[in-house]
This record gives structure tokens, C-alpha cells and sequence, in this order.
């Protein structure tokens, strides 16, 4: 609500269908698309083989690339972690989906506890499925029992196991 945080942009309300901060959103998606410069014009890391990645607004920052960066096409892929993208988003315009439908969507993986008290895994569930129905893409989504909005191994290694695949 427009105070100080270190946080990816604002975020209004925890509602699924709550509105966005879209300047906000734009503005970290520059940060992130620097990142991936960096590591291609230093490192030498082709864009093909870079997965963009967060857990809860980090996640939700992944998922919100795949519509706004510029290197999104050409990712290894992207995951979200107890994440969701809300009903309202830029990213279910009629608009972005023709604009994303023409080019390659990175293939995506989201993980979500069942036990999460702060962003229900449902709303992922909404979110995975939106995905793959608006914009075409290769969804894979998957749940842990008992895990609440956190990150453990069996989460981790079910990503290292997909990227691998990838």
C-alpha cells in the first residue's frame, strides 16, 4: 500500500482476483531481464539454458516473466513456488494471450502446499490451469501434502528433477 518494502512491487490486497501493481511488476521484470543480461553478455550462459525462479511474490514474479520479459521466449523455463497470478492480471487480456500465443511460452512448473495458509493451493491450481488454457503452455503442477508457504527438499528436488528433464 505504497510504503517502503523490500518486496518485488505492491501488493493491495490477498485476494485472487485482487488488482495489480502493474508499474511495479514492470519495473522488477527490468531487474530481472538485467539479471539475464549479465549472465549472458558476462558469463557467457545462453538464455536457453536459464530457468527463472521464486518462491511466493519471487514465484509470482517468474510467472508474471513469461508475459513480460523480453528474453521469455527464449528461457529454459520458469517455476513458481507457492505462487499465484491473480483473475484480473495484465496476463488474461485478450490482448497479451493473441500477442504470447504467436511466440514460445517457456515450458513452466509450479509447486504449491496443500497446507498453505497464505496463498491457497487452489490458487495456484487456478493459475497453473489458466495458463495452459489462455496461453497454450506445457503447465506442470504439483502439490505436497502438510507443506505450508514454505520451501522443503522433497519441493526442491522435484525442481532440480524437472529442470534436469528440461
Amino acid at each position: 500500500n505504497g510504503m517502503l518494502s523490500k518486496v518485488w512491487h505492491d501488493r493491495y490486497e490477498m485476494e485472487m482476483s485482487c488488482r495489480e501493481d502493474i508499474v511495479g511488476i514492470k519495473n522488477s521484470i527490468d531487474i530481472i531481464d538485467g539479471v539475464i543480461d549479465e549472465m549472458v553478455t558476462s558469463e557467457g550462459i545462453p538464455c536457453s539454458n536459464i530457468f527463472v525462479w521464486g518462491l511466493s511474490m519471487g514465484g509470482h514474479m517468474a510467472l508474471q516473466a513469461v508475459s513480460l520479459s523480453r528474453h521469455s521466449a527464449d528461457l529454459a523455463g520458469v517455476v513458481g513456488l507457492s505462487c499465484f497470478l491473480s483473475t484480473s492480471s495484465h496476463m488474461w487480456d485478450d490482448a497479451a494471450t493473441e500477442k504470447r500465443k504467436s511466440t514460445r511460452i517457456p515450458p513452466i512448473k509450479m509447486i504449491h502446499g496443500e497446507a498453505d495458509s497464505l496463498i491457497p493451493f487452489q490458487w495456484g491450481a487456478t493459475t497453473a490451469a489458466m495458463l495452459a488454457d489462455r496461453y497454450g503452455a506445457d503447465v506442470q503442477f504439483s502439490t505436497i501434502s502438510g507443506l505450508f508457504h514454505d520451501l522443503c527438499e522433497p519441493e526442491i528436488e522435484d525442481v532440480i528433477n524437472w529442470i534436469i528433464s528440461k
